[in-house]
């Protein structure tokens, strides 16, 4: 064997290189997407013909002010303050329902405390009764120590009778203070709601329903004590239905009946006949129709 036959550089050497070709042949098999200047891109758009495009932005009203936002956060945002409004509503409700649930156990309180204080005045006068069927003179002349510890215990009972009647007293005027409170607070209320749901509500008008109410036969005492709004609603269609059908069946005034006119005017000649004409008569008609018939 040779010594190039042995010399595998050599042969490498000679061997022609296979992977520049195939280099070159990827190369020419890429495809490169070119634009032409002459063509025009159009944009990709969801438009249909005939119909204008949504509008990006819309208006909103949330807590009395008005907002421009994208149109698909209007509905999230109408959820939110339907939510914001029933929250709302929801702790209104739980304060009325706190502030009525004080106040009823003030007044049971009250009541309790009443209760317990006419009891007591009750059992006073009890014992007062027992004392005034005793006997003071004879009790005096018999055992006057005995006669003056008891008239001592009769005079407390009837001062703590005094001071029992004392605080029913305060305690009627102030339940009746209550009541007025109250009374007038469930008013204003009432008129908040009147005020949304008749319109023009006034003090006036007000007036003016109770006066219906009252000629209808109604207590007056029984119509200034309504409260419930509904109640007064009624009444007012009530009397705004009876004031339509009064204008409805009121008969027009008849007017007088006016003088026939007399119209002024020539009365027109009556024709006679020629026959019946004497010479003058006929003579003045034939010189007539000769005078018409030369005007003519």
């Amino acid at each position: 064997m040779s010594d190039e036959a042995n010399n595998p550089i050599e042969e490498l050497a000679e061997q022609p290189e296979d992977n520049a070709p195939e280099a070159e042949i990827a190369e020419d098999t890429q495809v490169v997407e070119v634009e032409s200047d002459n063509e025009t891109s159009e944009p990709e758009t969801d438009e249909v013909d005939g119909e204008e495009p949504a509008s990006e932005f819309v208006t909103v009203e949330y807590d009395g002010m008005e907002y421009e936002v994208p149109n698909n956060l209007k509905d999230a945002l109408m959820r939110q303050q339907d939510y914001t409004k029933k929250t709302q509503s929801i702790a209104e409700q739980r304060k009325e329902i706190e502030v009525q649930t004080a106040a009823l156990q003030q007044q049971s309180v009250q009541q309790q405390q009443t209760f317990e204080e006419a009891a007591n005045l009750r059992s006073i006068d009890q014992q007062l009764a027992q004392y005034n069927d005793l006997n003071w003179d004879e009790l005096y002349q018999g055992d006057m120590a005995t006669a003056v510890n008891l008239d001592r215990q009769k005079r407390d009972l009837e001062s703590q009778r005094q001071a029992t009647v004392g605080r029913l007293q305060q305690g009627q005027a102030q339940a009746v203070e209550n009541q007025r409170v109250e009374h007038a607070k469930v008013l204003e209320e009432g008129q908040k709601v009147l005020a949304t749901r008749i319109k023009d509500w006034t003090p006036e008008l007000a007036q003016k329903v109770a006066a219906y109410g009252i000629s209808r036969g109604l207590k007056e005492q029984a119509v200034q004590s309504i409260t419930d709004p509904v109640h007064v609603e009624l009444i007012d269609k009530a009397r705004r239905y009876d004031e339509l059908m009064a204008k409805q069946t009121v008969k027009p005034v008849a007017q007088p009946a006016q003088a026939a006119i007399k119209v002024k005017g020539k009365r027109a000649a009556v024709n006679k006949d020629p026959d019946k004409m004497d010479v003058n008569d006929w003579l003045k008609m034939r010189n007539q129709q000769v005078e018409k018939r030369n005007r003519a």
